[in-house]
């Protein structure tokens, strides 16, 4: 049996779901074949898929097996609107996801780089380059003259890059709450993105080795920790893990679903406590207050439950705790650890304690006054001088904030306190289960509390640390410039840098951490820079930084697609093209990139332009438009790009004395470019199209002697005998030029010539002369 999990759409329904089997359910049988390859989908109120990449990606990669296979899909499987049918069928997923043969995950189609980050996932790149140098680490060991250097940096190399990595990562799968208990209960797992696919254990040491690389992406990965940890076959898995269903609920408030009562439901599978508890198996039925007294009576037994309450979901009740102390300040006790494990930590305040004498108990203040400190989970901020409480019958403690007569439950149960007595290490005879018997014999001395609850509630942002990539912070300008070193590289072929080098970097970037928070300092890698010289890594990386795509450079009205156009990076404006930069912006000289990746003649460039939206009419210094550049310079295929993209094939010039009137055929018939010539007859040009003094294409092209270009006019129908203002036909202007053949063949078409009087002869000899 294979699971699939998406988080496409499937069947009207928008939620990331799983796919899976339930022979004894599911009575309605979908199949499909495809060459070599029989595939079962066991739906049920589904009798037809919409094509979707999924699907798509099932077809190609069971294509080359002569295996039978059964796929169960959730968002198929189990009948959305039927509250009774999902409740029983969410009460078996753990079972289903256990029993499966592999658990596939789709995080959607490509998109963002995010086939390079997947096929060098498969090629394991970084674990590879994580081990080459961890050998050049040993060499330096054994050089007498330099000591071991512990910097990411080294020969770049060996440094993994980040392209692609972000966009995986950014995937809606990785918050989606159900995955915990999905990838937790999985024999196998693997990760699919578009058409590539990537064993689920080398997915997660793959992440881990490139964020080893860069400090500004380990914050980024701790968020979504825990479901990469899942997939790591080395870890112990969530199934036998000691968490309460409270602590979990809290500890993963931040994380999506689509129905609230799921931010329950999905993580009993994976919970100590609750997993066969009845009253709390899921039941769509109810509402989320009455799931809510369920949970408070299912903690906390001796609790008694006030049937008021403000909000909906908020559960109102009693019991006694004993205070234990409350929420350190940031300065005096807040400590940041680097290591993955955990992002902050908070420490217990007894010696300066909020609250009345009278409240905070002797024994635990004697007992907890010393480097006990919460661990703080995913982006969980928890507020300076909070009463922190151990409630009766409670294994964690739990968060207040004191709200009016009563105190609100800002957590109800925090992940384990720990001793610490140097540098983060953990005291072993110190441990919390040692405390809690301790905590014990101040039982007589419990507090009556009446609190709030409400499991469900939306985060504030006062309670969330989510920490915010940005290029004005010295961590990201300091990679900014060590990736600009491995792109000048690539582009250039230049010379690898070592750690002395990275040093130097960190050295002259750390004095100026100021002026880099408000963005004046000279050195600053901006995304105008790294975009001018083609930096992609660099360009990527501060994308990722939230760099502004639009910002302009010095008040020159010049963006970082101005300039990356204007070089013909390729790569940088297909980056920032996918960053949404604005793709008809105006520069100081009133050209869009659109107008000078033409000028340029690129025409990769302006093909990705016009396929992000450009204006193929928009014009340049307010006179030319595209299209005419073309003409003039006889670029065909561009050409062809922008009148396949809408270009207005008789547009007018009107400001431009000598060719006042001039449409782009014109110039293309002036200059003899008969491809042009070709697709702009072909894309509706007028073949008799006027100028402001009555000339037309076939005029100048007879004036210059185009003898092929005179006979593309003409097969489009060309009026050979047309004067213009001044009386000169065509052949009047072949003969006068003394293009002989040119005349002849003019001639043959039925041009006439007309004698021209003395002021007509002025008129021409004056227009000549202009």
């Amino acid at each position: 049996m294979s699971i699939f999990h998406t988080t496409d759409p499937v069947s009207g329904y928008s939620d990331s779901c799983p796919v899976a089997v339930l022979k004894a359910r599911l009575t309605v049988k979908y199949s499909i074949t495809i060459p070599r390859t029989r595939i079962r989908l066991l739906t049920r109120h589904c009798p037809t898929l919409g094509v979707i990449p999924l699907r798509q990606w099932i077809f190609e990669s069971m294509a080359a097996s002569s295996l039978s296979r059964i796929l169960w899909v959730d968002a198929i499987c189990i009948d959305q609107s039927n509250t009774k049918e999902q409740g029983e069928q969410v009460g078996m997923m753990w079972d289903i996801y256990q029993t499966a043969d592999c658990v596939v995950i789709w995080l959607g189609p490509e998109g963002g780089d995010s086939t390079i980050a997947m096929e060098s996932f498969a090629r394991r790149e970084a674990q590879t380059k994580i081990a080459a140098r961890n050998v050049r680490a040993r060499r330096w060991e054994d050089r007498r003259d330099i000591s071991q250097c512990e910097c990411p940096a080294g020969d770049f190399k060996l440094h993994r890059r980040r392209i692609g990595v972000q966009n995986l990562l950014g995937r809606r799968w990785f918050t989606r709450i159900w995955v915990l208990q999905e990838v937790a209960a999985a024999k196998s797992v693997s990760v699919v993105c578009g058409n590539k696919t990537v064993n689920g254990n080398d997915f997660y040491h793959e992440v881990m080795a490139v964020a080893s690389f860069y400090g500004s992406f380990q914050m980024l990965v701790q968020k979504i920790r825990p479901a990469l940890e899942l997939m790591n076959q080395s870890t112990q898995n969530l199934e036998t893990r000691s968490s309460s269903l409270i602590e979990l609920i809290e500890s993963f408030r931040t994380w999506n679903a689509s129905k609230a009562l799921d931010k329950v439901y999905a993580l009993l599978g994976i919970s100590s406590d609750a997993r066969s508890v009845p009253e709390l198996q899921p039941d769509y039925t109810i509402l989320e207050d009455v799931l809510a007294q369920k949970l408070v009576r299912f903690a906390f037994p001796n609790s008694v439950i006030n049937p008021q309450s403000t909000r909906q979901a908020e559960v109102v009740f009693e019991i006694e705790g004993l205070f234990l102390g409350t929420i350190g300040g940031e300065r005096r006790c807040l400590s940041f650890r680097d290591d993955i494990e955990s992002g902050r930590w908070w420490k217990l305040d007894t010696d300066k304690s909020h609250l009345p004498d009278e409240v905070l108990d002797s024994v635990a203040s004697d007992l907890l006054q010393d480097s006990w400190s919460i661990p703080a989970v995913n982006e969980r901020l928890l507020q300076e001088g909070s009463p922190v409480v151990l409630l009766r019958g409670a294994s964690r403690p739990t968060v207040l904030r004191l709200h009016g007569d009563h105190y609100v439950v800002d957590m109800l149960a925090t992940p384990e306190p720990v001793y610490e007595v140097f540098h983060h290490r953990k005291d072993k005879e110190k441990t919390w289960p040692v405390a809690l018997k301790a905590l014990a014999a101040a039982s007589d001395r419990l507090i009556k509390l009446k609190l709030s609850w409400d499991p469900f509630r939306q985060l504030c942002p006062s309670e969330t640390s989510r920490y915010t990539p940005t290029i004005n912070s010295l961590l990201t300008q300091w990679e900014a410039r060590i990736e600009s070193l491995k792109d000048a590289a690539e582009i250039g072929g230049g010379q690898s840098h070592d750690c002395k080098t990275t040093g130097m970097f960190w050295t002259q970037s750390y004095p100026h951490e100021k002026d880099i928070e408000v963005g004046t300092w000279e050195d600053m890698m901006t995304l105008h820079k790294a975009a001018y010289h083609g930096y992609y890594g660099t360009v990527k990386l501060l994308l990722d930084s939230n760099a502004q795509v639009d910002g302009q450079h010095n008040g020159l009205n010049v963006t970082a697609l101005h300039l990356a156009v204007a070089q013909g990076h390729t790569k940088v404006v297909r980056a920032l093209l996918e960053a949404k930069a604005t793709v008809d912006v105006l520069d100081q000289y009133n050209w869009t990139p659109l107008s000078t990746a033409v000028d340029n003649n690129n025409y990769e460039i302006c093909q990705m332009l016009l396929d992000a939206g450009a204006d193929p009419d928009s014009r340049k210094s307010h006179k030319y438009y595209p299209l005419f550049t073309c003409a003039a310079k006889g670029y065909a295929n561009i050409a062809s790009a922008l009148l396949k993209a809408g270009a207005d094939a008789n547009a007018v010039v009107e400001d431009i004395s000598s060719m006042s009137g001039a449409t782009p055929l014109h110039l293309a018939a002036e200059m003899g470019h008969n491809d042009v010539i070709e697709g702009l007859l072909a894309g509706g040009a007028h073949a008799d199209a006027r100028m402001t003094n009555d000339t037309t294409p076939i005029h100048l092209a007879a004036t210059n002697g185009h003898l092929e270009s005179v006979k593309q006019l003409l097969d489009a129908g060309a009026d050979v005998s047309f004067r213009n203002r001044i009386g000169m036909t065509p052949l009047l202007f072949a003969a006068y030029q003394g293009h002989g053949e040119t005349a002849e063949m003019i001639w043959h078409a039925g041009g006439e010539i007309y004698e021209l009087s003395l002021a007509e002869n002025k008129g021409y000899i004056a227009s000549e002369r202009r």
